[in-house]
């Protein structure tokens, strides 16, 4: 197999077909099509057992055969499997990718542009991209097997997921990988550079718009390389969103972009002085601007007197809900729906970065900080200097006395019930029974659902829930809901963090706990019944 790069004159055009059957590892696999059971007609598994048979064969037949290099001029186009095409411009830069859609009357195929870009740097490791699209070929196939949408959704999945596995047991991707790379003849330093200035480290490692704009911009980019090398991510942060430096001196420009921005000196020393991974909670969201919602995250960072930046979960706490200030005075910042004075965020991120030294961040934020803030928008305390200066400690003491308090007030309403089922370990996960108001209040906090609600339904008697939690670590992971019915109790629902689906073994334990539950509330009312009998002087009733 000739791995050489293909060089052409303006006026000339050369083909290339990269082939081997080095590529196949495993030539002799066979593969297996999973996930079919949910299809219950026989006669249906075989003919979709019989149709990805077919495709394994094309797509073997594809892999001997799968790099095409054609150079016209100044544009080199790389085809990979006739399912995605590459088109460099070696004179501009420019990098367009686009992905097979259709066939057209003449049996030619129809490439359309995907959106956000593809991976030029490692492709194609990442099976997700390209796999999918392949699957777009046999689409006629498909429709030839008369399926049902929601039935040729699902077995199109089924379809993907087989050939994602018996891919990976098959194919030398490492060196598909390699050769791909070296058809794309790209210019080693502007991928060198479009690496090491990336500002998100999800998802994909170059994409065509970063190596585009390292080509367009080499000579900024040498010069922070040369002279700050831990602020590339920031200019490509800029030039990702159109910020215009002036000439002259990269890091310079950079500076004066901050100034434009009427932020204090203090944010570009901050910056300055810190490292990508610093502001990683803040970018790696899908912010529309990254460089706005940097300049925003900056000037809170100054409104709170920081000269560093805040730990990466304290960051992630208050990223949750915060986009932009609520109001141009910066005066409150949005924090999981609740809004806290400046006052108290500013002594919230002093005692972060002190428990980030001491090791205790996480017991901080699941614990302190958020009793604090819910003490702050119930009971709307009063932060005067004098309460600032007090420090957290006396913030959290006074949060407690206010909860203590809530508790009574709560018992004296008789916001309690009981629970037949006591806490309880089911494998590697304690249940735990929640019991009254403020139980299932802090429930809802920490797992951010609407399980405060329950209230109501759990002191009528129709329902009960529990906290399931990792029985090593104590971290709430599922919060279970069951329902009395006329058969007993059952699982009315489950969900993790933030109203997440739960895999499939907790689902199995909620059904135990239910199904142990009808067992200890029917052995009790049986002992309420003999009692009553026996109160009665009538000869007790077994059922």
């Amino acid at each position: 197999m000739d791995g050489s790069p293909v060089v052409a004159t303006p006026e000339a055009e050369q083909v290339t077909r990269r082939t081997g059957t080095a590529y196949l590892t495993h030539p002799d696999h066979r593969p297996r099509l999973r996930g079919v059971g949910a299809f219950h007609c026989g006669a249906l598994q075989t003919k979709l057992a019989l149709l990805y048979a077919e495709i394994w064969r094309d797509l073997v037949a594809r892999l001997k055969d799968p790099i095409r290099v054609k150079v016209t001029g100044d544009t080199r186009t790389v085809t990979f499997l006739d399912t995605v095409r590459y088109r460099f411009d070696t004179a501009t830069g420019a990098v367009s990718a686009g992905v097979f859609q259709k066939r057209d009357d003449r049996n030619h195929p129809i490439f359309g542009e995907p959106t956000g870009g593809l991976e030029i740097a490692a492709p194609p490791g990442n099976m997700n991209y390209w796999v999918s699209w392949y699957l777009r070929h046999w689409h006629a196939s498909f429709s030839a097997l008369g399926l049902v949408p929601m039935d040729a959704e699902r077995a199109s999945r089924c379809f993907e997921r087989s050939l994602k596995r018996d891919l990976r047991r098959a194919v030398d991707f490492r060196r598909l990988r390699h050769d791909l790379r070296e058809a794309f003849a790209l210019d080693p330093e502007v991928l060198s550079l479009a690496l090491r200035a990336r500002y998100r480290c999800r998802g994909q490692v170059c994409s065509q718009h970063g190596y585009e704009r390292v080509f367009r911009n080499r000579e900024l980019y040498r010069q922070v390389a040369r002279d700050a090398p831990h602020l590339l991510w920031l200019l490509d942060v800029a030039l990702s969103c159109g910020v215009r430096l002036g000439a002259g001196e990269a890091v310079a420009s950079l500076k004066k972009a901050f100034r434009r921005s009427w932020l204090p000196e203090r944010c570009w020393r901050l910056v300055a002085n810190a490292r990508r991974r610093d502001f990683d909670p803040l970018l790696e969201r899908e912010a529309l601007s990254p460089w706005h919602a940097m300049l925003a995250w900056l000037a809170l960072h100054a409104r709170l007197d920081l000269n560093e930046p805040m730990p990466g979960p304290f960051q992630i706490a208050l990223l949750r809900e915060f986009v932009r200030p609520i109001d141009d005075s910066l005066e409150l910042i949005a924090v999981e729906q609740i809004s806290l004075p400046i006052p108290l965020l500013r002594l919230a991120a002093s005692e972060a970065m002190k428990r980030s030294r001491e090791g205790s961040l996480r017991r901080f934020l699941d614990e302190e900080f958020k009793l604090v803030a819910r003490w702050e928008e119930l009971a709307a305390p009063r932060f005067d200097d004098k309460t600032c200066r007090a420090g957290w400690p006396v913030l959290l003491k006074r949060a407690r006395a206010w909860r203590e308090a809530e508790e009574k007030r709560q018992e004296a309403r008789r916001s309690r019930w009981d629970s037949v089922l006591k806490e309880r370990r089911y494998e590697a996960y304690i249940v735990v029974p929640l019991t009254d108001s403020f139980m299932l209040w802090l429930e809802g906090i920490q797992m951010r659902h609407c399980v405060g609600t329950y209230v109501a339904s759990c002191l009528s008697g129709d329902s009960r829930v529990f906290s399931v939690r990792d029985a090593n670590t104590g971290k709430r992971l599922a919060t279970l809901v069951i329902e009395r019915r006329e058969s007993g109790w059952q699982l009315s629902g489950m969900k993790g963090f933030a109203n997440a689906p739960v895999a499939q073994h907790l689902l199995e334990i909620g059904k135990r706990v239910a199904d142990d539950y009808t067992g200890q509330w029917t052995q009790a009312s049986m002992a309420q019944l003999d009692g009553r009998q026996a109160a009665d002087g009538s000869h007790p009733t077994h059922y």
